[in-house]
């Protein structure tokens, strides 16, 4: 949570704008989310009397560390792909941001999960080699990129003044429910059945194949259709010399 509050102070300071701290704020007001998301997947925090709650919803206690991730796991991602965006992106470059992040999103969660911080319950978790299942390394990420490309679309296209960005409150958490939710259904309606576990598999796979449809969508927005291809830099310094050899 530090490391995203000084990221973006310094974005901010760069920029000479504020609106990066309405993006700090809607990663907070992202945490309402938070019981919802656990009642239908199944994911719950220890019981610990040393635990400081920020509140509790449907009697699920959100703890203050739920808060601080959510603070890292938003911000940081959506300002660097808000700036990218905004300086212009390949399809190249689109794809390998999300695929970064998608094995980020790997590596994370199962930290916390190893030392008891939550857990997804169920003998019905699909794919769950590492403590975080795999549909998750895809969906948590598509929600991170879409959040970051949508505050960018509306901060570019939508508004005309820095503080129309006090927007990304409400809409944060919207953005966030609406792409999560829609693309896990598959998954949290199979998790809360009875149905096999190779119906719960395929289920999976139909979540992060909507994971990779939202993606293909906001490529088609947010990549120009004539976008030139990078060069690698041998190339660039290769053609010249071609170029001359011809006309001598």
């Amino acid at each position: 949570a530090i490391a995203a509050i000084v990221y973006t102070v310094r974005v901010a300071r760069a920029r000479k704008q504020y609106w990066p701290f309405f993006v700090l704020a809607a990663s907070i007001m992202n945490t309402w989310y938070e019981p919802l998301n656990d009642i239908v997947n199944h994911c719950a925090y220890p019981n610990r009397g040393e635990l400081h709650t920020v509140y509790t919803w449907a009697d699920r206690p959100i703890p203050l560390y739920i808060l601080l991730v959510y603070v890292f796991y938003f911000t940081v991602p959506a300002l660097f792909l808000m700036q990218k965006f905004e300086a212009g992106v390949t399809r190249r470059q689109f794809w390998r941001y999300f695929f970064v992040i998608a094995g980020c999103a790997a590596v994370f969660e199962p930290l916390f999960i190893a030392n008891n911080l939550w857990d997804y319950y169920g003998d019905n978790q699909p794919l769950n080699i590492t403590g975080l299942p795999i549909w998750w390394w895809f969906a948590n990420s598509m929600t991170v990129f879409v959040t970051g490309a949508a505050f960018h679309l509306i901060r570019t296209r939508v508004f005309t003044e820095q503080w129309h960005c006090v927007a990304f409150l409400p809409l944060g958490p919207i953005v966030f429910m609406a792409s999560h939710t829609t693309a896990g259904m598959p998954t949290w309606l199979a998790i809360n059945s009875t149905a096999a576990t190779w119906v719960v598999i395929l289920a999976s796979f139909a979540t992060m194949g909507l994971t990779g449809l939202y993606m293909k969508i906001f490529e088609r927005v947010l990549v120009p259709a004539d976008a030139p291809t990078p060069v690698h830099p041998a190339a660039r310094h290769a053609e010249p010399a071609a170029t001359a050899q011809r006309t001598a």
